[in-house]
């Protein structure tokens, strides 16, 4: 973990691209958001150099415009660990952030 290339961010929109690998038949914490969604950044930190078993599974392109992108959700490989740089439950996250919470419950009870 190092500070991120854009610095702090609170309350800023952006999109993130999902980055997932979906060999486990898609029903990961991103399943059904495949094509992206908006979310509310609030951070100021991220998960730079990620070695396995850290896989990652969001990113978000630099809110400065230049190129790269920010690692914006994470898990560890082999177990139901996971690891995000927003809140799901911000009211910014409408059905993207309902989707999410209602996988990881699935997650969670498997």
């Amino acid at each position: 973990v190092g500070k991120s290339d854009d610095g702090p961010i609170h309350g800023r929109i952006c999109r993130v691209e999902v980055t997932e690998d979906v060999a486990d038949g898609g029903a990961g914490l991103f399943a059904g958001l495949e094509g992206g969604f908006g979310a509310v950044r609030y951070h100021s930190l991220a998960g730079t150099d990620l070695t396995y078993p850290v896989i990652p599974l969001a990113r978000a392109a630099r809110m400065d415009g230049t190129p790269g992108t920010v690692n914006m959700a994470l898990k560890i490989d082999g177990l139901p660990h996971y690891g995000v740089q927003f809140h799901p439950e911000s009211v910014g996250m409408e059905r993207a952030g309902i989707r999410i919470l209602d996988n990881f419950r699935g997650i969670a009870v498997d």
